[in-house]
Order: C-alpha cells, then sequence, then structure tokens
C-alpha cells in the first residue's frame, strides 16, 4: 500500500510539473505597425513576419501576442520595457545604444525608389535625390538619414501617403521595401493608375529588417536569445521559406 501511495504521488507530482511547465511556458509581447504585406492589423493575408516571429518562438515553447502602434509609439513602448521586442527595424547605431538586437535579421528585402514611369529620374549615389522632391514617412529611419545627407524631404505620417503624393505629382520619388510598395500600390490604386508607378531598376540596398529587444523588460534578455535560436531552426528545416511563399509567393 505504501509502494502504491508512492506510485500514485510521484505521478501527482509529474502531472502537477508537466501543468505548470504548459502553464508557465514564456509569454512574450512585441508591439508592431501595419506595413503590409509583412505586418498588419487586420488582415491575415499581410501578417508574414508575424507568422514568422511566432514559428520562431513556438520552437522555443514560447507564445507571443501583438500589439499594433505608430511606429514612433512602438519604440516608446519597447525603450520603457512595457513590450520585449519589436519588428521590423534597420539596425543602427543610434538604436543599438537604446535597444539589443540579435545576430540574425528577421527578413531582408530590396529598398528600391517608386517613381511615376513619366518622370524622369535616375541615380548613382544617394546625394543625386537632392536633385528630386522626395517623400518620407515619419518615424522611418530615413527621416533622419536623409537630413544628415543634407536631402530635403516632405514627411508624412502615413506611407501610402507617399504614394499619393507620386502620384498627383507633389513628389518625384519615395524610397521604401520593394514588398511594401508594390502591396500599397496594389491594394490603394486602381489598375490604371498603378501602371503608372515604377522603380528604379538600381536597387538602394539589401536591407536587414531586425526584431528590436528592450534593454529594460524583465524577460527581454531570454526573448531574443530564443527567438535567435528558433529563427534559426526554421529557417535550417525550410519552415521560414515556405511561410515567405505563402504570402508572397516567391
Amino acid at each position: 500500500m505504501k509502494r502504491l501511495t508512492g506510485c500514485i504521488s510521484s505521478l501527482l507530482f509529474c502531472t502537477l510539473l508537466t501543468v505548470n511547465t504548459l502553464v508557465y511556458a514564456d509569454e512574450f509581447k512585441m508591439a508592431t505597425g501595419d506595413w503590409a504585406p509583412l505586418t498588419h492589423s487586420s488582415d491575415p493575408k499581410s501578417q508574414m513576419l508575424e507568422h514568422l516571429v511566432s514559428a520562431a518562438f513556438a520552437l522555443e515553447d514560447a507564445t507571443v501576442s501583438y500589439e499594433y502602434f505608430p511606429w514612433k509609439r512602438c519604440l516608446y513602448n519597447v525603450e520603457n520595457g512595457q513590450f520585449e521586442g519589436s519588428f521590423p527595424w534597420f539596425k543602427t547605431p543610434a538604436r543599438e545604444e537604446i535597444f539589443n538586437f540579435p545576430a540574425t535579421p528577421l527578413y531582408i528585402d530590396e529598398t528600391v525608389f517608386f517613381h511615376l514611369a513619366e518622370t524622369p529620374f535616375d541615380w548613382t549615389v544617394i546625394e543625386d535625390l537632392k536633385k528630386y522632391q522626395v517623400g518620407v514617412t515619419t518615424g522611418f529611419e530615413r527621416v533622419d538619414s536623409y537630413k544628415k545627407l543634407g536631402i530635403l524631404a516632405q514627411e508624412v505620417p502615413e506611407e501610402y501617403l507617399n504614394f499619393e503624393k507620386l502620384l498627383a505629382g507633389r513628389i518625384d520619388v519615395y524610397e521604401t521595401s520593394e514588398a511594401v510598395g508594390y502591396s500599397i500600390i496594389k491594394e490603394r490604386f486602381s489598375a490604371e493608375d498603378a501602371a503608372r508607378f515604377t522603380r528604379h531598376p538600381t536597387a538602394r540596398e539589401e536591407s536587414e529588417y531586425f526584431l528590436l529587444f528592450s534593454k529594460t523588460a524583465i524577460n527581454s534578455q531570454s526573448a531574443m536569445e530564443q527567438f535567435e535560436r528558433g529563427l534559426q531552426k526554421i529557417q535550417a528545416s525550410g519552415r521560414y521559406d515556405e511561410i515567405v511563399k505563402q504570402f508572397l509567393g516567391r
């Protein structure tokens, strides 16, 4: 009887341990914004990066929740420790002073210059933009980088407004992710107007987009380490490429 009681006690202990492990699996909060087709608050077809982040954390037995804000607010929330991380962001020296960055980028995409096909535009070095009317979006890294280069740019709060300004002839060129730019054109404009947009054949750069992490949130270091391991796993298994193909068809 004592042996049976001991077995039952051991079984109950193991069961409780399993339940506790499940209940107390790590849960992390991420702040992001609307940047279709990569991230979006309401359109499941435009949440590719959310799927990549969730898949990476899932392999580390962690779950993720997402809240959506204007981009400046995302950084503020992470800097103040209200969220463990935010994406997608360029890694810059100024941001590295405030946030932690994993070694591996979340996503790599070409950054290109969009303009109207009927608008003459060419560039060799970035300073060539000084000859044109340039658009930029509030909260994006290019707001500061253009200023440092002496490039005068018209700033708007939402990215799609730059494409409306291109169509209206109020700016000549706008720089952004190729995937995001063509998504905006497809979703926002008629087929006739969409056909007027083009991109310069020379990409500005191959851009690395990161999931940055808070230096003040209690669990952010653990979150970054788990994300790094999980991301490497989904890349090695082919799951990463499957998700990208599912959303972008490439």
